[in-house]
């Protein structure tokens, strides 16, 4: 009697929570493929020893600030494991290593 309550119990819980992951999927961002807008499933990025980021994001510090937090927000939570390299110690060698360069041109950009 004591596990049928434990089982009824869990099956329950798991039967409560299936509306609530469903409606969690549905806010995700969606990729979708540029031409045919079918669905497009990221995958997860390896993170190779050698290369410290996948991506380098460049802004000007004192506009860009904000919008590259939001920008860098929104890609990590589409491409989980997604490493974004930014100025700071070492920048040029991650610039060096990075796969891929974003510049989030912004006022003062290329006075900086």
């Amino acid at each position: 009697v004591y596990l049928t309550g434990i089982f009824l119990l869990v099956l329950l819980t798991a039967l409560l929570l299936l509306p609530y992951r469903a409606w969690a999927e549905r806010q995700m961002p969606v990729l979708r493929d540029r031409f045919d807008k079918t669905r497009m499933r990221a995958t997860m990025l390896d993170h190779n020893v050698a290369h410290d980021c996948h991506v380098f994001l460049s802004y000007a510090w004192h506009s860009g600030q904000g919008p590259a937090n939001e920008l860098r927000e929104r890609l990590r939570d589409m491409v989980p494991g997604l490493v974004i390299g930014q100025s700071g110690k070492r920048w040029r060698e991650r610039l060096d290593n990075a796969k891929v360069v974003l510049a989030l041109v912004s006022e003062g950009y290329f006075s900086a």
